[in-house]
């Protein structure tokens, strides 16, 4: 059935909660009509975008520390929902799924989190409170959806989201897009191309990473190429760890890239080293490419790769041991590789979390 469905997020800015939702409304077989999406901030990039493709969105501009703009936005969408007539009201991160609960008698709320909690401790004052006050309130939506089984596990141990209908729905990619094809190397075509992608940011460990490479640079014919926000030349503190790890002749930096598919597809082998993950879309990404890959025990990593190639966080002397399975062996590279493909077409693919998005609809709507 055509539910009709308001999505309401924090804001509609370039992030993994707005480009799930753009990949979910883009691949629904559900008429545009059916679909509104309200923004608590701007229109933000994404937001044009959803326009541009057809989508009604709406940008209440909310001013936080403005009692009077927050009055004003909450009548508006107040009004808009009246008109609209939502069978469901999908709310995104936490200041939107606080929002809901005042329509909680009138329309079935469903909460979307996208947030990991392994160092919930280290959290802005503020944001640990938008995360408790929610707890308190995650009895009332119909259901609650996280993007990570180690999420649901967190806000249930951590932050007592007690509900009977806490569900995991992992991000979807586009498998006829992240697929492997012929190898167009950015690095020396003799050597293997080892691969990392993280904004820079502490907590994806682009330090324990070059650690783990130097300590394979003088045994091994290796490039590196690193990817993310921040990650290019500009970045003089980058610079110095790859001159210090006498790394940088041998990498290099590609900043943010538009296509990250050509981009897997240089690499021989890529390396996930973040301390904290929720869903890593760039693993899975990559598996999808038919890469061969290494990651950090963090988020859902265990649910995506065999133990063999997983490592604790910080641990970078266990992170080139575990490279150097794959460099040591060409058939296992392979192997890896399109057993990787496999299982994400099985349990990631865009049609299957649009499937999933869709039985959370349809299990909410005939409950009640």
């Amino acid at each position: 059935m055509n539910r009709r469905v308001c999505h309401i997020i924090t804001d509609l800015d370039v992030g993994g909660a707005e480009t799930t939702l753009w990949r979910l409304l883009l691949n629904e077989k559900r008429n545009m009509e059916n679909s509104l999406i309200v923004s608590l901030s701007d229109i933000g990039p994404m937001g044009v975008k959803l326009q541009e493709s057809g989508f009604k969105v709406i940008a209440l501009n909310i001013k936080r520390n403005n009692p009077l703009s927050v009055l004003a936005s909450g009548i508006l969408l107040h009004k808009k929902l009246l008109e609209f007539r939502p069978d469901i009201i999908l709310a995104w991160m936490y200041h939107a799924c606080l929002i809901s609960i005042l329509f909680k008698y009138k329309y079935r709320i469903v909460w979307n989190i996208r947030h990991s909690l392994e160092f919930y401790h280290s959290e802005k004052i503020h944001t640990k409170l938008i995360i408790r006050i929610c707890g308190l309130y995650s009895k009332h939506p119909n259901a609650i959806i996280f993007n990570s089984h180690n999420s649901r596990q967190q806000h249930y141990q951590i932050a007592n989201y007690i509900h009977k209908n806490l569900i995991t729905v992992q991000n979807g990619i586009d498998i006829n897009v992240f697929k492997p094809k012929s190898k167009r190397k950015l690095e020396d075509a003799n050597n293997i191309v080892i691969g990392h992608v993280g904004n820079y940011r502490k907590i994806k460990g682009h330090s324990v990473f070059l650690q783990a490479m130097s300590l394979l640079a003088n045994q091994y014919d290796i490039s590196l190429a690193m990817a993310g926000n921040h990650v290019d030349p500009n970045n003089q503190k980058l610079l110095r760890l790859l001159k210090e790890y006498g790394l940088l002749d041998i990498t290099s930096l590609h900043g943010s890239i538009r296509n990250m598919s050509e981009y897997y597809n240089s690499l021989d082998i890529f390396v996930l080293s973040s301390h904290s993950e929720g869903f890593p879309n760039v693993l899975v990404e990559a598996m999808s490419s038919g890469l061969p890959c290494i990651g950090t025990n963090v988020g859902d990593v265990p649910h995506l790769l065999e133990n063999e190639y997983i490592v604790a966080p910080n641990d970078h002397v266990k992170l080139a041991s575990r490279c150097r399975l794959f460099l040591n062996d060409e058939n296992k590279r392979e192997k890896c590789g399109v057993s990787n493909r496999e299982l994400i077409i099985k349990n990631n693919s865009i049609e299957e979390m649009v499937y999933k998005y869709t039985r959370v609809y349809e299990d909410v709507c005939s409950s009640t």
